[in-house]
This record gives structure tokens, sequence and C-alpha cells, in this order.
């Protein structure tokens, strides 16, 4: 475990975060809070920046990658989508605005219902992250504005959040390979 204190790693973390962001993920904010099937999800984000950066994770965090695919129920699954997540994308559209950071208002999330089920087999209810509000991929996004049933027919038989999933799995797949050819890491696609 490194051992810089926690405000300077989450910062280090946001830092590195961003920059995946901007490399990868081919994100705009849009400022639609509707449609949640175009709307940005988390697990596709956090298993591609964990995949490219499974060395840091390791050293920072001391996080082991169990299986071929890292998940919501890793430790820092929830420090992603609750600290680093939120405050990199505010960041990142202050940036593109122009603006401070805390004159952008903060990242929300969609939440939905969870359809899971306690130990003793009954709902939870418990609310769960859908997506992040506002924010899309630059192909999928247009301004809210224009958006209307003729182009919601006219889109592809895959949904956006498809598209997103095998697109950072295809990223997440390439940078495996290098790894792989490269006898550095284990497979994390």
């Amino acid at each position: 475990m490194n051992p810089m204190t926690n405000v300077a790693r989450d910062a280090a973390t946001i830092r590195l975060l961003k920059a995946h962001l901007r490399a990868t993920a081919r994100l705009v904010y849009t400022g639609k809070t509707t449609d949640a099937n175009t709307l940005l999800r988390i697990k596709p984000l956090f298993v591609s920046f964990v995949c490219a950066h499974l060395d840091y994770m390791r050293d920072a965090f001391g996080y082991k990658l169990r299986r071929t695919t890292p998940g919501q129920k890793a430790a820092i699954f929830a420090p992603f989508r609750d600290v680093w997540l939120p405050r990199a994308l505010r960041e990142m559209r202050a940036e593109d605005e122009g603006k401070p950071a805390d004159d952008v208002e903060e990242t929300r999330y969609r939440h939905k219902r969870n359809q899971g089920l306690s130990r003793h087999g009954q709902p939870t209810g418990e609310p769960c992250v859908q997506a992040v509000l506002g924010w899309q991929l630059r192909d999928d996004a247009q301004p809210a504005a224009a958006t209307s049933a003729a182009t919601s027919a006219a889109t592809s038989a895959a949904t956006p959040a498809k598209r997103q999933r095998s697109e950072l799995a295809e990223k997440a797949a390439l940078a495996a390979e290098r790894r792989r050819a490269a006898n550095v890491q284990p497979d994390c696609a």
C-alpha cells in the first residue's frame, strides 16, 4: 500500500481518471436527464479504468483482481462511484466551460429501484445507481431540444448503452492483449 494520505491519493486518482476519460471515453456533457438508455453508465467506465491502471490500483489501494473483470463488489468501486467519478466529471465540465470547478453543479446520478432480493428472499426496494445524469458518449450526444420521435426512430438497433459497453470492453481487451504480449499483467478483459 502506498503511504500517501487519502486526500492526496484521491486527488492523484481523480487526475488519472480525468486523463483516462479524455483519452478513451469521448464523453460530452449534454444536460439531458431523461432516457437512461443514452446516459453514461458507470460500470463500463470502472472496468476500463481499473483494467488500464491495474498497477496503480494495486500500489495505491491494494486492489487485487480476483477474476478476469473488476466488478461492483470490489472495495474500490464505491469510492470510484461516490468520489472519483463525480469529481472528475465535474472538473472536466468546468475545464470545458472555462469556469472554476466550484461554479459547476455537482455530478448527479439517476437512481432506480433495486430489483434484487435480500438474504430472506424479499425485494429490497433500495435505490441503486443507474446512470450519470447529463453525460453521454460523444457519438450519441445531441442537444436536449434536438431530440424527437423522428430522431429516436432513426437510431440504430443497438442501444447507446450497449455500444458504450462494447466499445469500452474492446479497448480493455486491446490493453489486456498488450499486457499479455508483454507478460506483465493478468488478463483484465
